[in-house]
């Protein structure tokens, strides 16, 4: 992640508050860096805590190039209240064959290494 800009706190703690971030990373079919690359994982990161702890809106988009999603996107925007070991975010819609999408995601942070592998996993809404 890339950090674009930050603001001081209008409380004045050390906090992530008015940190802006954005992202661009590869989007693989499995854990493996030698996985098949389907597309990019694009996204907005803000800090929102005033009061000094970590929490942060995001807004992000799966973007498919390759294999049988190629040209359709995926997307899903929520807040990060604190991290757990997994982060939850509502899927909001998306395109092509992701039109009207809903369900939820889960991020899972699988070590720690640079750049830092994340599992993600995606459920379908029930209709």
């Amino acid at each position: 992640m890339k950090l674009l800009s930050s603001v001081a706190s209008p409380r004045g703690s050390n906090s992530s508050f008015g940190s802006v971030g954005v992202l661009d990373d590869e989007l693989r079919v499995g854990r493996d860096r030698a996985s098949e690359l389907v597309g990019r994982f694009q996204g907005i990161v803000v800090g929102t805590d005033v009061d000094g702890g970590a929490e942060f809106l995001t807004s992000f988009t799966c973007v498919f190039t390759a294999g049988e999603y190629k040209g359709s996107t995926l997307s899903m925007q929520g807040p990060v209240l604190g991290f757990n070991g997994t982060i939850e975010r509502p899927l909001v819609g998306g395109t092509g064959k992701f039109r009207l999408a809903r369900g939820y995601s889960l991020f899972k942070l699988l070590g720690n290494p640079t750049p830092a592998t994340v599992l993600f996993e995606m459920y379908r809404g029930k209709y």
